[in-house]
């Protein structure tokens, strides 16, 4: 979820969820969205030097 979270048509976070849940890509591509895309992208503070 981005900092624009909460923007127009959003009524729930949970329904926001199941709608993403249930379109028809694969768990793979569903986890590479929700966060492995970041991950790759953003570190933790611990790892900045």
């Amino acid at each position: 979820y981005g900092s624009d979270y909460g923007g127009p048509g959003i009524k729930s976070i949970s329904q926001n969820l199941k709608e993403f849940l249930s379109i028809s890509i694969s768990d793979k591509a569903k986890e590479q969205i929700a966060s492995k895309n970041a991950k790759s992208i953003f570190k933790p503070l611990s790892e900045l030097k």
